[in-house]
């Protein structure tokens, strides 16, 4: 008998989506997603599981959500069927086994879109071989020719995070890293090349861009990939990205504002230039904003003399709430607000979405770095303006 709905999801929320480099959360702003539709949304997956037992069940996970994507297929003699709605292209989880016993099953991390595919299974080794279907073709390239490198990428994270401001200013570590985000860069282009028909190729440009290649270069990539494989969350995620680093991106000069201080005089942010600045988003009412402030303080107080300030800006709505916050926090740099809340004007400007969230600009203006939080903030002015 099949399980049940509520085995079935028991089963389920138990599984993390994981891959043998980053894990990749992307959240796509404002707007709806569409997803290429080649077999009107619907997947119908074909596997063949050679040596699993017949009375075995097969069925793909949605991991974020926990449950499964249309119903289970029985294996017979060695194959099954999964007839399913996919809305969506992405990283799924295929379950093979017994869903009520957690021991006798098998996961497989696949990348599914709409339309037919079909594979082979490995049994017990999460490995697979694609037969039929781009996406499985796809993913399968990307995690053999990018996967080590990302496997790479994330010890030297660990080594860097261990290592503390040591870490962070470690010479060797950073070289390294470069040197795999170089080697990353020069594959990208013959992988695009190869498979630009399927949504797993913005898929791929989400997870390199941490590695801070420029805009310029992202954008060429992007070209290599057909229009209709950018319809979905993963285009349009890096299509967002693009758009908001041409503004806010490294290296590029921080947009302009003027807003009142407490005394309602008007101050621009390019009355700034020539100092290193913060560009700080907060609020009052917002408690993460009020437990990092000590951390601003400090920063402060220890680097004002070295060129470096820091400008406050406020998305509160209650002026008295604000001054008071002020003063109780020793915030002494200069503070402006509109008062409008989440609607404060230069937090649209910058595409603040949450907060606490900074901006640090050298003396020209130029963004050199975003959203430094405790340590990582003072380990980022120790580099950039010296220790002494």
């Amino acid at each position: 008998m099949m399980p049940s709905l509520k085995q079935v999801a028991k089963v389920a929320t138990t599984i993390k989506l994981s891959v043998i480099f980053f894990a990749l959360v992307l959240i796509v702003p404002g707007g709806k997603l569409l997803a290429q539709n080649p077999g009107n949304g619907q997947i119908q997956l074909t596997g063949h599981v050679g040596a699993f037992a017949d009375t075995l069940w097969a069925g793909i996970i949605d991991a974020e959500k926990g449950s499964y994507v249309g119903s289970l297929a029985r294996i017979n003699k060695g194959t099954f069927t999964i007839k399913a709605p996919l809305a969506d292209p992405g990283l799924y989880v295929l379950m093979v086994g017994d869903p009520n016993n957690t021991n006798n099953i098998t996961y497989y991390n696949v990348f599914l879109e709409a339309g037919i595919a079909e594979l082979n299974l490995t049994e017990k080794s999460r490995d697979f071989d694609p037969v039929k279907g781009a996406s499985l073709f796809a993913w399968k390239a990307l995690v053999e020719q990018f996967g080590p490198d990302f496997d790479t990428l994330s010890m030297l994270n660990k080594m860097r995070e261990s290592a503390g401001t040591y870490g962070y200013n470690n010479d060797s570590i950073l070289r390294s890293r470069q040197v795999i985000a170089d080697r990353v860069a020069t594959k990208v282009p013959g992988y695009l090349q190869t498979f630009n028909e399927t949504a797993v190729a913005p898929f791929l440009l989400n997870l390199v861009w941490p590695l801070n290649y420029p805009v310029a270069q992202v954008q060429q990539w992007m070209q290599q990939i057909k229009p209709a494989a950018m319809q979905n969350q993963y285009g349009f995620s890096i299509n967002e990205i693009v758009s908001t680093e041409m503004t806010l991106g490294y290296g590029q000069v921080a947009p302009v504002f003027v807003q009142n201080d407490p005394d309602n005089k008007p101050i621009s942010l390019e009355s700034f230039r020539g100092k290193y600045v913060l560009i700080d988003f907060w609020a009052s009412w917002c408690g993460p904003c009020r437990m990092e402030n000590p951390n601003v303080v400090k920063a402060f107080e220890k680097y004002k003399s070295k060129n470096f300030t820091v400008f406050g800006v406020s998305l509160d709505k209650d002026k008295n709430k604000w001054l008071q916050a002020i003063a109780a926090d020793n915030l002494n740099w200069p503070q402006v607000s509109d008062l409008a809340y989440w609607n404060n004007a230069a937090a649209r400007l910058y595409k603040v979405q949450s907060i606490p969230q900074n901006f640090l600009l050298d003396p020209e203006g130029r963004i050199i770095g975003k959203n430094l939080r405790g340590q990582d903030l003072e380990d980022f002015l120790a580099k950039t303006l010296g220790n002494n």
